[in-house]
């Protein structure tokens, strides 16, 4: 094992590189100034907490990168995903912070959100036509006792706050807390209230959408493996080849607000592999040859880093890998000549291979972008794993992303 200690070691320090290469993830907005002009560029698009700490710009995709601070800049807004955020003093906990808050609605009354950095705590902020910003937040859930306790707290601010309408106050009692329901009261409280017949203005943001993202593939291969012996009884063989075509399949999850050009990816293949190997026993003139066989899944848990853009993109990857043999089966065919006379024998289901093997993995590659998010792609790898004995393995892939 030790040597699959030292590939996971490899590869937690080729996973923290690339972390720390691809924190950035610029996609087209604008930002306003405290002089009220109007910049547009490319903004980091992070997580929620990320958004409210800093604004990471950029003029143009090769520029400096420029960030500003709440206070600095009014406002900043994503184009294409509509996130918009404003920049804002807020009351927690008696204590006053600057912050972007994300803007949800616009209307007779104005909806924001926060979450706090220090206990990631959702903060909801209502603010009335007077400036007047009321907030609410809703606690963990906690076990005292073995009984789970439940901080109901923010539905007395709403109620109050909307003691006026009694439509509201029924979606209030029965909605959950989350952007959606937030969103939703506030709209149904311009509805009600607005006598210009001015449109409540709901910007697009995340509480409907997933900005986590998942892939599928399929492709084939051929694989080449080396089977080395290390049991005593078949150590005098060494070790054989086989050459075996495979299928597989893929499965990827990535979340571009964290690491743009990361994502996780679990890969399941079905190929074979078989071998024989003949040694003879000079002493005692004993000749051996040892076949076996058997059909494969092999399963990989990977981290996989691919470039974020251009028509071709190079790909690098790594993680765990566990072979599981099924149908095995195995011969062991024995011939002893002395002088007078040959005898041999044929022992069936001999030392059959080992049913699972445990190892690492590693490749290089790269997609092919064919429109509309989906992908040629071709790779190299090369893996091992090992029980007692070790199986090495390299494996040339063609396949489809879509």
């Amino acid at each position: 094992m030790r040597h699959v200690y030292k590939f996971l070691f490899f590869v937690i320090l080729l996973f923290c590189y690339f972390i720390t290469a691809a924190q950035s993830n610029f996609r087209p907005g604008y930002i306003i100034t405290n002089t009220n002009d109007s910049i547009v560029g490319l903004i980091d698009f992070r997580t929620d907490i990320a958004n409210s700490q800093v604004c990471r710009f950029k003029p143009t995709e090769k520029a400096v990168e420029e960030l500003y601070y709440p206070g600095e800049i009014k406002k900043y807004r994503f184009i294409n995903d509509g996130k918009y955020y404003v920049s804002h003093s807020i009351n927690i906990n008696n204590q006053i912070h600057q912050v972007f808050l994300e803007y949800l609605v616009s209307g007779m009354m104005n909806l924001y959100y926060y979450k706090d950095p220090n206990f990631e705590q959702d903060y909801y902020f209502f603010e009335e036509e007077n400036g007047n910003m009321i907030s609410i937040t809703k606690k963990n859930n906690e076990i005292i006792e073995m009984k789970l306790k439940t901080d109901q707290r923010y539905l007395e601010t709403l109620n109050y706050l909307f003691k006026d309408y009694p439509t509201i106050l029924k979606d209030v009692n029965s909605n959950s807390f989350n952007k959606g329901s937030m969103v939703k009261i506030t709209k149904e409280y311009h509805a009600l209230t607005c006598t210009t017949e001015e449109k409540c203005i709901d910007f697009e943001n995340d509480y409907k959408r997933q900005y986590v993202t998942f892939k599928f593939s399929v492709y084939g291969s051929m694989q080449i493996l080396n089977y080395t012996f290390r049991e005593r009884e078949l150590a005098d063989f060494g070790s054989v080849n086989s050459l075996f075509p495979t299928i597989g399949g893929q499965f990827s999850i990535s979340n571009p607000r964290w690491f743009k050009s990361l994502s996780l990816m679990v890969d399941v293949s079905f190929s074979g592999i078989k071998g024989e190997r003949d040694h003879i026993d000079g002493q005692s003139v004993i000749y051996q040859k040892y076949k076996f066989d058997a059909l494969t899944i092999i399963q990989r848990l990977n981290v996989i880093y691919k470039h974020p853009s251009g028509k071709i993109r190079p790909t690098v990857e790594g993680g765990l890998s566990r072979y599981f043999l099924f149908n095995r089966s195995s011969s062991l065919y024995l011939e002893n000549t002395t002088p007078y006379t040959i005898t041999s024998k044929l022992r069936t289901d001999y030392l059959l291979p080992f049913s699972s093997f445990w190892g690492g993995n590693c490749g290089v590659g790269f997609d092919y972008f064919i429109g509309n998010d989906r992908f040629l792609f071709c790779q190299l790898s090369i893996e091992q794993v090992r029980n007692i004995n070790i199986i090495k393995s390299g494996q040339l892939k063609f396949g489809f992303t879509f």
